[in-house]
């Protein structure tokens, strides 16, 4: 049998975000917040696919400025994605979960900028009993700590600015 369809609003993650000491979130700046399985994708078919061997995020949300950190958050099922909707329902539900944050500092996910933070966190799903009990989603809480995107990603994000501006 397959599980049912999650209620609308139903916690699918949640958890809390925070900004590493000594860095400052921008007051104009944008939380990007993506769950997707931690799973590798078929290489060959994400060559193909333009992937990059991970699978399509289950779930996503903007969270708009302005923003308090640390900051509490609930992903729910208004934010799965037609990924995360598909049938069977909740495909993903007993698999790990790689959350993914930018703290984008002009508020637009298109770009990349060498002082937009970054976090990512691993989250397991519980046991099937303790979720119940929880009453929620069977996945623990989900803690991220935003960090600078060190010296390879402002790197890249630099060398990425110029190439696009010739």
């Amino acid at each position: 049998m397959l599980p049912m369809s999650p209620a609308v609003g139903s916690a699918i993650l949640s958890g809390q975000v925070s900004v590493a000491d000594g860095l400052d979130a921008p007051a104009s700046a944008a939380l990007y917040l993506t769950a997707r399985p931690n799973v590798g994708d078929d290489v060959p078919r994400a060559v193909l696919s333009g992937t990059r061997g991970k699978p399509p995020p289950i779930a996503a949300v903007r969270l708009a400025p302005p923003l308090e950190f640390p900051l509490t958050f609930e992903l729910n099922s208004a934010n799965l994605t037609p990924e995360g909707a598909a049938e069977p329902a909740r495909w993903w539900a007993q698999r790990q979960l790689v959350l993914s944050a930018r703290l984008d500092a002009d508020g637009q996910a298109a770009t990349r900028d060498s002082s937009d933070l970054v976090g990512r966190a691993l989250c397991a799903p519980l046991p099937p009993e303790q979720g119940e009990l929880a009453g929620m989603e069977s996945r623990a809480r989900c803690n991220v700590q935003l960090v600078g995107r060190g010296f390879g990603g402002k790197l890249l994000t630099k060398n990425f600015a110029m190439t696009t501006r010739n």
